[in-house]
């Protein structure tokens, strides 16, 4: 009988996270969910099209927060002492509400949606024993899965060599 493969759906469900939030993905050597934002290395910057919409943004258009889009890149490291392996992650910002102030108002803050992240972590732990060409294929659809997730399962059943 075979076992299933683990797969933690909540932990994919929402891949983003707020400034002050971190992901929680597993390190991709030593496998602990260890891996921190080095601070440092944090960079955003808006868009040309956001930058001339926020200057001709008028208050009836709606709240300014919603005309934003940004990039943004990042290193994490993880934390584990033996291991500090490093990963790269670039993607979009916008702003979200974040809860609502005492007056009922949304908070709003940048939300961060990676979309390339490298080495791109494991959506599943693949079974000891898969066969090579299976799992080249699997690490093709981790690295889909942040800017293409239809792509990452649309494969056309055939392995390459």
């Amino acid at each position: 009988m075979e076992t299933a493969m683990p797969f933690e759906r909540k932990a994919w469900e929402s891949v983003g996270f707020y400034r002050g939030g971190r992901p929680t993905w597993p390190c991709p050597n030593c496998r602990a969910e260890t891996m921190r934002i080095v601070d440092e290395s944090f960079v955003v910057d808006e868009t040309n099209e956001s930058r001339d919409a926020n200057l001709a943004w008028e208050p009836v258009d709606g709240p300014q927060e919603e005309v934003y889009r940004g990039r943004f890149s990042c290193m994490l490291r993880c934390q584990t002492e033996a291991c500090k392996e490093p990963r790269a992650v670039v993607g979009t910002v916008s702003y979200a509400p974040a809860g609502e102030d005492e007056d009922g108002a949304p908070n709003w803050e940048q939300y961060f949606l990676p979309l390339y992240v490298c080495p791109s972590p494991a959506i599943f732990q693949i079974p000891a024993g898969t066969p090579e060409g299976v799992i080249r294929e699997l690490r093709r659809a981790f690295r889909l899965f942040w800017c293409d997730p239809g792509a990452a399962v649309n494969g056309d059943g055939s392995v390459r060599s």
